[in-house]
């Protein structure tokens, strides 16, 4: 059974971001009329296109989601947290990972080694970001992959908002820009996304957006062991999915930590 419904909150940002033309109209929000009311929100549908690599958006494409972005961080959403800087905003990511495996079982799981390094790498991500202070307390979108992106042929809109909040867009660029690329493409990434000032915080802030993204695969994991996901998101193929992203994420993250080079 599901305690609460998730996309109550993403409902009223996503109306707010569809009334500024950034997202898709939501239509209504619910649970199922199932055994474990699952939680659900229907979307108005938007034709477009939705990437799988950056190397396949076009310099339009990139240009369609900078301005996106940066009506999104003049935009002001109620209710949506707010966090004061980088060390706040990593914080949140270790307290709410901490709630949750307070309750992990790990004599019965087989997440022993998943956790293990989270929490060896969380204590390297607390480190790096004791001191950054390059924040600018503006709107973003907290979860920008490439997938939350419907590019349009005059417009880029976003899904998935339900983790938007008070904090530096330069942290979405971040995020978009922490798949593995070569260094052109990285390069080239970084002068579409972001001003020229904006490159080297972009740089420092991936870190946080690699543990942000190992933050949300160990809950998926988590809550598929614990069956307290949607019936279609179960499966093997699906955990050996996320297990493998999680490792791939978690290489990548060390190699940073550790003083090595971003591509």
């Amino acid at each position: 059974m599901f305690e609460t419904n998730p996309f109550e909150h993403e409902f009223h940002i996503a109306l707010h971001l569809a009334e500024n033309d950034l997202g898709p109209t939501p239509l209504c929000v619910g649970r199922l009329q199932d055994e474990r009311g699952t939680p659900f929100m229907i979307r108005a549908y938007e034709p477009g296109v939705v990437h799988s690599s950056l190397s396949d958006a076009s310099l339009h494409e990139l240009n369609l989601a900078k301005t996106c972005l940066d009506r999104l961080a003049a935009l002001h959403v109620p209710d949506i947290p707010s966090y004061p800087s980088a060390r706040h905003y990593a914080a949140e990511l270790t307290n709410k990972m901490s709630v949750l495996l307070d309750y992990w079982n790990a004599e019965t799981s087989k997440l022993g080694s998943l956790v293990y390094s989270f929490r060896e790498l969380e204590l390297g991500v607390a480190t790096l970001f004791r001191n950054v202070s390059s924040w600018n307390g503006k709107t973003m979108h907290g979860d920008l992959r490439l997938d939350n992106i419907i590019f349009q042929s005059d417009r880029a809109l976003l899904l998935d908002v339900g983790a938007c909040c008070i904090g530096d867009p330069l942290y979405d660029v971040a995020y978009l820009s922490a798949e593995p690329l070569d260094a052109v493409g990285f390069t080239r990434i970084l002068r579409l996304l972001a001003e020229s000032d904006g490159s080297a915080i972009i740089t420092e802030l991936i870190p946080l957006a690699l543990f942000s993204a190992l933050a949300w695969t160990l809950e998926r994991l988590i809550h598929l062991e614990n069956n307290e996901v949607e019936e279609n998101l179960l499966g093997v193929d699906v955990e050996v999915s996320l297990q493998a992203y999680f490792e791939s994420k978690a290489k990548y993250l060390h190699l940073l930590l550790n003083g090595g080079s971003l591509t």
